[in-house]
């Protein structure tokens, strides 16, 4: 799931949903940071911060989760989501 869109599955979904946005960005980086990681085997989630700027030079920052399960074929990512950060110094407290 991206920011303000819907739910994607599978691997053909996420992979056109990323090739979209790639497509239609000139210009877009990612920063991750804040990283926690926590295993309770076979199931371990990951959270962090991702930073993105886009080409107009602004910068969101968005939480992260993603959740892993260890199948017979190794890690497989079957979760991920994120949501928009809002600091409350966005609003001028």
């Amino acid at each position: 799931m991206h920011p303000g869109g819907g739910w994607i599955l599978g691997w053909e979904e996420v992979r056109r949903s990323w090739e979209t946005i790639i497509a239609a960005t000139a210009h877009i980086e990612f920063e991750v940071g804040e990283v926690e990681v926590r295993l309770e085997d076979p199931v371990a989630w990951v959270t962090c911060v991702e930073r993105v700027t886009g080409p107009d030079g602004q910068t969101a920052e968005i939480a992260a989760t993603n959740g892993f399960v260890l199948g017979t074929r190794g890690w497989r990512m079957v979760l991920h989501h994120a949501s928009p950060i809002v600091r409350p110094d966005a609003f001028g407290a």
